[in-house]
This record gives C-alpha cells, structure tokens and sequence, in this order.
C-alpha cells in the first residue's frame, strides 16, 4: 500500500493518514453508537472512510468479502484496493490515482460527496482480479456524510448488482443483433421471387444466417465462460482459410453500408493450434465493432502477422477510440455508443482470449492510425 507521503495522482487525493492518525479515528468510529447502527442496518457492504478515503470501519459483509473477521485486514485500505481493482497498481497512489479511475463511479460518488456536503449516489463498473482471474463486477454505489469527532466522513454503501445488469445486457444486445439478422434474411428472401438475380440473393441469405447462428453461439459461449464452465475444444487450422469464412461473413455488410473490408493477403503458411470457433467468435466481434464504428468508404482492415512463437491478428479502422472509452478497454458495458446494454464485444475478446485460449488481447489507438485490435495466440508451424 502506497505510504502515506504519496502526493502524485492522475485523479483523486493520492493523500493518506498515518497508521496512528487511522486507528485513532477507527477507534472513533467504532465507538460511536450511530456510526455501528448504520454500518449494520444497510444491506450491502458499508463502509466508514475518513477524508483520505480510506477505510475506518466496515460491517460484517465487508469483513466476509475479505475472508478475515478482524477489522485490521481492511483498516487504511481504500475500496478499490480492498476488492483487487485491476486500476489500482495504475495509479501513482493507489485507488482513486490512476487514469482510469476518472471514471469509476465510487470514486466520484466520495469526491461528489465530499465537496457537496450532500448524500450522493451513482454506478460503478470495476474490473477484479484475484489468482488469475479477472471478473466484472457492478455496484449501485451511495455515499453519505457522517460527523464523528469533529471529522467529515464518509458513509459508502456498495451492493452488487452484476447479475440484474448482466441479464439486462445480455438480453438487450442478443436481441438486437438477432433483430437485425432476421429483418435481412427475411429482406433477401422476398426478393428471391421479385429479382433475377436469385443467386446472389441466396449467397446473402447464408451469410446473414451464418452470422445468426455466431450471434447464438457467442451468447450461449459468454454465458458459460462466465460461469467458468465453458469448454474449449482445440484443434488444427490454417489461416487463409479462416480468412474466407470471415470475408463470407461480413461481404453483405461491407457491401451494403458502403464500407470495404480488406483482407491482406496471408504469406506464411501456419498451422494454429487452437479452439477455432472461439477465436472466430472474438474475431467477428471486433471486426463488429468496426464496422459499427466506420462511416461510408472508410475500410476496415483484417490481417496476419508472425511474433516469435505468436501468432498476431489485428482488425484496423481508420476511426480513433475516445480517451474515456480507451482507458477501459474490455471491461463489461464500456461503449462508445454509450447506451445501456452495449460493450459486450471487446470484453467478450478479453474473456475468451486470455481465460480459455491462453492468448492475449490488446489494442493502439491514434489519429494516424485509428484503432488497431489485435490478438495473440500460440501458434503451431507446418511441417
């Protein structure tokens, strides 16, 4: 834990209290008779945090979150430090300091609070990592003031409502994908009898049901990586060929909306060994978001590349991603449409990626080169 001399901060008060100045105000509070009542009578976890925000005392739910009954193991911790914040090692003082922490709801919702003088509430989205696994979760967060000794304090109350967003999100971006699928299919098939041109009509009815059935396949996969039951089948298969079956998938779109999709030509022949229906799944959601984010005669751009041992795919559109949106790539409900029920598709890649393919996902983003996506696998050579 950064000591309590750390002054340099991307966001918040990098600021804490010394160990004596904590335990004297945990002390405090633990006394104090209303301050116990309220850290027991909210369901949720509640914290008590002192103008540092840093915490003086927490209630049971807290201390079972922490797997230690004793208030030592929390006391000083900040909140995003105390749930293993993957922004924490960020910032030049821990929770609160980094960059990304412009944008966590429980951050602000203590600042809100503490410069307002006012009860605050808010969302916050954060990002966990414990023994290698990294996990979204949600909370409907409330601060609020308390006055102990003289000291403005902060009450924080934290539930998690992951499940509830989770559902919602699942069941808004399924639905409207496979809307969209259905209303094309069904478009195309009706000028199967009005148009000559029946041949072509019908390469676009296959390719709208191909990527129909991905859109149930990445929603039946994602449900089941998140429960970390999802199994991963590898096999062996080469590169161009997998190009094709993504350049079938996304002609109509291109050819439709005005907006060309360049493959580059694959010149080393490799063999990756890997589960090839979940790398399609992550690949289609990035060229997705491409896609989405393009607008008329601006490409996206699809190619092959060789690091070492690795094999690299990376999607390219010309259009830069915004620095709020970029400081929090790949977490669950990061969007740039900024709408309720959006920013599956990269978290989708980070989760398949590097929970169940041992890969890596990552991305660059600048007004020269727009977005560049890419991702990581091993990679087997051919005989």
């Amino acid at each position: 834990m950064p000591g309590p001399d750390t002054a340099s901060t991307f966001f918040a008060p990098a600021l804490r209290a010394t160990t004596a100045e904590l335990r004297l105000l945990s002390d405090e509070a633990l006394n104090n008779p209303v301050a116990c009542a309220v850290l027991e009578a909210v369901c949720g976890m509640a914290f008590i945090l002192n103008e540092h925000r840093q915490i003086l005392a927490a209630n049971t739910a807290v201390l079972a979150h922490a797997g230690d009954p004793s208030l030592g193991c929390v006391l000083g911790q900040r909140p995003g430090e105390l749930f293993d914040c993957v922004h924490v090692a960020e910032g030049p003082g821990g929770c609160g300091t980094g960059q990304a922490c412009r944008t966590c709801g429980a951050v602000r919702a203590i600042l809100d609070r503490q410069a307002t003088g006012e009860t605050v509430t808010g969302d916050c989205v954060m990002t966990t990592e414990r023994r290698g696994r990294r996990e979204t979760v949600e909370f409907r967060v409330r601060a609020m003031p308390l006055a102990i000794a003289g000291h403005d304090l902060t009450v924080l109350v934290m539930h998690d409502i992951s499940a509830g967003k989770r559902s919602a999100v699942l069941q808004r971006v399924f639905l409207h994908d496979i809307a969209h699928l259905l209303s094309g299919i069904v478009e195309w098939s009706n000028t199967i009898h009005e148009s000559p041109e029946a041949v072509d009509a019908a390469r676009n009815i296959i390719a709208l049901a191909e990527r129909l059935r991905h859109e149930f396949e990445v929603q039946h996969a994602l449900v089941e990586a998140e429960a970390g039951i999802l199994r991963v089948r590898p096999e062996d298969f080469c590169v161009p060929g997998l190009f094709a079956h993504l350049k079938a998938m996304f002609q109509l779109e291109s050819a439709e909306h005005g907006k060309p999709f360049q493959i580059m030509p694959v010149a080393e022949k490799t063999l990756i060994h890997a589960d090839r229906a979940l790398l399609t799944r992550a690949l289609v959601n990035l060229l997705k978001n491409a896609f989405e984010a393009n607008a008329p005669g601006q490409s996206v751009v699809l190619w092959y590349e060789r690091h070492g041992d690795r094999a690299r795919f990376c999607v390219q559109n010309p259009v830069p991603i915004p620095q709020p949106i970029a400081l929090r790539m790949f977490e669950r409900g990061n969007s740039t449409k900024g709408a309720t029920g959006r920013g599956m598709g990269t978290y989708c890649v980070k989760l398949f990626l590097e929970d169940y393919l041992h890969g890596r996902a990552g991305f660059r983003t600048s007004e020269g080169d727009g977005a560049v996506f890419w991702i990581d696998l091993p990679v087997s050579p051919i005989p």
